[in-house]
């Protein structure tokens, strides 16, 4: 280098050259700095994105698996009312026994404290894991449940109407003797049943003929709760009424024609008789039929040998202190009848044999010994 050329080299001129190099690695280190911070918030929002989304698809597993439960459980319970026909009692559920936790074992695959030497914190502070129960007053367990019973309550009603249209109940025509049985044969199929109230006014309205449908026709223009127990009141002061029912029965065995000496015939008022004591005992008014007008009617119609008979049995009873009462004279018409249906001796005394015709009457048929002399 010429001297020339030496005079124009600076030594400001090398340092201003080497500060440039240092700031712009200094530029180039704090942008790659900066980029390393952006790539890890970036890492980090997808890593919360990615729980975020976990989360969700979980949610949605929830509310899927749940739907799923209360289908298996009402396929359950309608599983088991077809097993078992109409009787389902109300679920409840009950919180499982709480397990006392009392000071932990170790298991037998752990040393003993003292083989394991000092123990740790974790070692002290474990505890077998306890189930807890799940509570019962949570709103998604008492929304299954109300739909369990909702659906247990729509399928009885459905599974009661079906049967009873297979179902021959007794029609009641307003007579005060057949009251009590038809009230009996509607209550237990309709109405103890789940059935709603206009349904059973609508089946108790045409189950009724004659007088007893006429008198609750108009219990149809009311509304089906107070139609439905007006029907039934009406009923029973009508035809139900305790008075009624007994003059009904007084009048049945005091009054119609007389006994013929008649297995049959007697069987059944000794059945008649005995079905109207017991109805009266049970009404609490046997008194009714127990006077003497009463009394002396029903053995007007016995046949006269009964009569008889009758009038020696009362003569017994007050020789032992005490009048002949209703009972007496149903045990002896009971009596009577059992005597003449003998299978063997009881047509001895029937008014005539098999075929219409008496001993007497026979013997006037068979030819005299004077038809039988030679001329």
């Amino acid at each position: 280098m010429s001297e020339a050329a030496k005079s124009d080299v600076r030594p400001e001129d090398s340092v201003s050259q080497a500060g440039s190099r240092a700031s712009s690695r200094l530029r180039s280190k704090a942008r790659r700095a900066a980029l390393a911070a952006e790539v890890a918030a970036l890492k980090e929002q997808q890593e919360l994105e990615r729980q975020e989304l976990e989360l969700r698809l979980r949610k949605a597993e929830l509310t899927l698996q749940t739907k799923l439960r209360i289908a298996e459980a009402e396929e359950a319970v309608y599983d088991e009312s077809d097993d078992e026909a109409v009787k389902l009692e109300t679920v409840k559920l009950e919180p499982p026994e709480m397990v006392p936790v009392s000071t932990p074992l170790p298991r037998r695959d752990e040393p003993m404290a003292s083989e394991r030497g000092t123990s740790s914190d974790a070692d002290r502070t474990f505890q077998y894991p306890v189930e807890q129960p799940m509570p019962s007053s949570s709103p998604v367990t008492t929304q299954i449940f109300q739909h369990l019973e909702e659906g247990q309550r729509q399928q009885r009603q459905l599974m009661e109407t079906i049967s009873l249209s297979n179902v021959d109940i007794m029609q009641f025509d307003g007579n005060p003797l057949k009251y009590f049985q038809f009230m009996r044969s509607f209550d237990s199929l309709i109405g103890d049943s789940t059935l709603d109230n206009n349904s059973k006014l609508l089946k108790l309205y045409n189950l009724c003929e004659g007088q007893a449908k006429s008198i609750i026709q108009c219990c149809l223009m009311m509304s089906p709760d107070e139609g439905y127990f007006k029907a039934r009141h009406l009923l029973a002061d009508r035809f139900g009424n305790n008075f009624v029912i007994s003059e009904a029965w007084i009048k049945r065995v005091v009054e119609g024609p007389a006994i013929q000496s008649n297995s049959k015939q007697l069987r059944d008022f000794a059945d008649q008789l005995k079905t109207c004591a017991e109805t009266l005992r049970a009404l609490g008014m046997l008194q009714e039929i127990s006077n003497r007008r009463e009394m002396v009617k029903i053995v007007e119609r016995l046949p006269y040998h009964l009569r008889s008979r009758w009038l020696k049995l009362v003569k017994t009873i007050r020789d032992r202190g005490r009048s002949p009462h209703i009972l007496d004279i149903v045990e002896f018409i009971a009596e009577a009848a059992e005597e003449l249906n003998d299978p063997v001796f009881g047509s001895l005394l029937q008014s005539g044999t098999k075929d219409g015709r008496s001993f007497y009457q026979k013997s006037k048929d068979r030819p005299t010994p004077s038809s039988h002399r030679l001329p």
